[in-house]
């Protein structure tokens, strides 16, 4: 079997297998590829698609490490960490947008109403979904897609196979770049609550102008439409956030681990 493998790779097979595991734990954690949809099922398929692409690219890395055995499971660990990784950075882009949605639902009071979440397979507020939806549309638009192929494509120039280690630069790398994209998922959110304080207040003010206005039957429903008039008039200005967070994105996938190559 190992020779038969062999002969369609073109590296050795340990290699092979190191890749496909670097590959299959980014597809596992980032968005869109590790949605829970109906095409899930063909993961395994795109990762060996991709890894096989991906090998005649590497071209062989004078591979010296262990073969098939004991020794070789810390390195697999290693390079499953890796993908979860650089998954990870896509999956923070996408729970920025997440979070605007849920500071927004907040604040508009749309807590009870929820839908099953596909990507978290929990319950989501309607407005992160909204959120999230509208981001899944523009990060294909963009081609962010391939931004994150590419990205994989680069870290073995970075940190080619076997090299990974944990230690406190790639770690503190990862958390600023996390605190970065959440601050930005309240910087998507800014202007819809400027709105929504703004909506407050005239309420507030028509409660006072006019106190036979009863706001338990009217501001509820004035609010929901407030925040969805608001979204449709800033939806220009959200889809620039949405472009600036996933180009922050694609930096992050080339540079926020550091390299190991000299």
């Amino acid at each position: 079997m190992n020779e038969f493998l062999g002969s369609l790779l073109p590296v050795r097979v340990e290699v092979a297998l190191l890749v496909l595991t670097r590959v299959l734990a980014l597809l596992s954690t980032a968005p869109p590829f590790s949605n829970a949809t109906s095409w899930s099922s063909f993961r395994l398929p795109l990762g060996a698609t991709i890894t096989w692409l991906l090998l005649f690219a590497i071209g062989e890395p004078g591979w010296t490490g262990p073969q098939f055995g004991l020794a070789l499971i810390p390195l697999v660990a290693m390079e499953f960490l890796l993908g979860a990784l650089l998954g990870w950075i896509v999956a923070s882009a996408f729970a920025a947008v997440r979070g605007a949605g849920d500071l927004i639902t907040g604040e508009v009071g749309l807590n009870l109403a929820s839908l099953l979440d596909p990507v978290t397979g929990t319950t989501t507020p309607v407005m992160s979904t909204l959120y999230q939806t509208m981001a899944g549309l523009v990060f294909l638009a963009m081609g962010a897609h391939r931004w994150v192929i590419a990205g994989l494509a680069h870290s073995f120039d970075r940190i080619p196979i076997g090299t990974f280690a944990i230690g406190a630069d790639p770690v503190d790398g990862l958390l600023l770049l996390t605190s970065r994209l959440l601050e930005a998922g309240i910087v998507l959110a800014a202007p819809v609550m400027a709105a929504m304080f703004l909506v407050t207040l005239l309420l507030g003010l028509s409660s006072r102008a006019v106190p036979q206005l009863n706001l338990m039957d009217v501001g509820y429903a004035i609010r929901i439409a407030a925040a969805f008039g608001a979204i449709a008039v800033l939806l220009p200005t959200f889809r620039i956030g949405l472009e600036s967070l996933f180009l922050t994105m694609r930096d992050a996938l080339g540079n926020a681990l550091p390299s190991t190559v000299k």
